[in-house]
């Protein structure tokens, strides 16, 4: 899973509204990027909260989805560390993977992220792959 941050958003009868999950996961799509499902993530006062979670496989190709994902934005200077260390963020999109601190962290993400992930290892996930394996073959 990646988090996007940085989304255009608009006021709209005391909402603020923002692209549909479905948009940007074409959008990504047509980047050459394999998102499974992009979700805006609402705040019930505020509305759209200019933060989405991006969804990719499970597994070791899903993994290697969302680290090339990742791997284009930070080669343009928009990771997790130009974000948080920049004052100004003009219009641009910023890809934060998500990590064991965004897990911990409070808010939106955090609650999003224990919903649908858990935070594991590479060791983890070969362990799991390979007691797959022995059990299929």
């Amino acid at each position: 899973m990646a988090t996007i941050v940085n989304l255009a958003r608009k006021l709209d009868c005391e909402m603020f509204v923002g692209p549909s999950g479905m948009a940007l996961r074409e959008k990504y799509l047509g980047n050459g990027f394999n998102p499974t499902k992009v979700e805006p993530l609402w705040d019930d006062e505020t509305g759209h909260s200019r933060i989405g979670i991006v969804h990719f496989r499970s597994g070791f190709d899903g993994l290697t989805d969302a680290l090339a994902f990742h791997r284009a934005y930070k080669n343009d200077h928009h990771a997790k560390q130009d974000w948080e260390g920049s004052v100004t963020h003009n219009d641009f999109l910023y890809v934060l993977v998500a990590q064991e601190d965004d897990y911990a962290s409070s808010g939106i993400v955090r609650r999003k992220l224990r919903r649908y992930a858990t935070i594991k290892s590479l060791d983890e996930i070969q362990d799991l792959l390979d007691i797959s394996c022995a059990t299929l073959c």
